[in-house]
């Protein structure tokens, strides 16, 4: 297979044209480049998504709190990120029967409360480091609070759902915080491998969460404006119980962290 992909290079040079490849490592880059090929791409998102993953957590990962933070940011996101991004409008439509404009200035709001939420949250973590104080009730408060409004919103719960959508989206941001507890953990030479790591976590996290809300809702025949109401409980619900349960790890393995307080 190298003898034809190298011949294949030679046939399309001849040919006046350039010929681009896929290298699997920097030291391959060079070999490419050496062999006579233009045009060198480093990998793929899949291959250097799970190869970064390796490499982060060949450094970090023999922390055991470690894993309960990047599981909890990762299933967090999966709840609140997935749906906000792709499935709160459907929702807006589909169960709380809103127009297109209503739904447009329901996710306006859940929006700026996202944005309030990365500020508000920050200022909050940053107090509390000043003060000498641990920043993890604080995330699992705000996850907390975000988990107790999705319950709301998977049992179709109509009544001031914007408000409820919003709050969901402001306390879900704490997830983030994640990055602040687990980096305080480690030496600062080692700040870059757990910031990539916890989001390793996080998009796969999201993107898994869209994904599986969508195969659900397809099990259930399309109504005239979109997806079944009932779908969304079963959609919706499983990644509270995602949610969840990253929280109640997380909180299970708090003396862990505790025994190593951020500095």
């Amino acid at each position: 297979m190298a003898e034809a992909i190298l011949r294949m290079k030679d046939t399309l040079r001849a040919a006046g044209k350039h010929c681009g490849v896929v290298a699997t490592s920097d030291e391959n880059v060079q070999q490419r480049l050496a062999q006579g090929f233009r045009a060198v791409a480093l990998g793929m998102d899949a291959g250097l998504l799970l190869r970064s993953l390796r490499a982060s957590l060949a450094g970090v990962g023999r922390d055991p709190a470690f894993w309960r933070i990047a599981v909890a940011i990762g299933t967090s996101q999966c709840a609140a990120v997935s749906t906000f991004t792709l499935w709160m409008g459907t929702w807006l439509r589909d169960v709380a029967g809103f127009s297109r404009g209503e739904v447009a200035q329901g996710q306006m709001a859940a929006a700026l409360a996202i944005v309030l939420g990365y500020l508000s949250f920050g200022w909050l973590a940053d107090m509390l480091v000043r003060r000498g104080r641990p920043v993890l009730p604080l995330f699992i408060g705000g996850v907390a609070v975000s988990s107790a409004c999705f319950l709301l919103l998977v049992l179709g719960v109509k009544t001031g759902s914007v408000l409820t959508w919003s709050v969901f989206t402001y306390s879900a941001t704490a997830a983030t915080l994640a990055h602040s507890i687990a980096s305080r953990r480690t030496p600062v030479a080692m700040a870059g491998r757990v910031n990539t790591a916890l989001n390793t976590f996080t998009f796969l996290g999201i993107f898994l969460g869209q994904w599986m809300v969508g195969v659900i809702l397809a099990r259930w025949p399309a109504t005239a404006s979109g997806y079944a109401p009932e779908g969304y409980f079963w959609g919706m619900g499983v990644l509270w119980v995602v949610q969840a349960a990253g929280l109640a790890w997380l909180w299970s393995g708090r003396r862990l962290l505790e025994s190593r307080q951020e500095s």
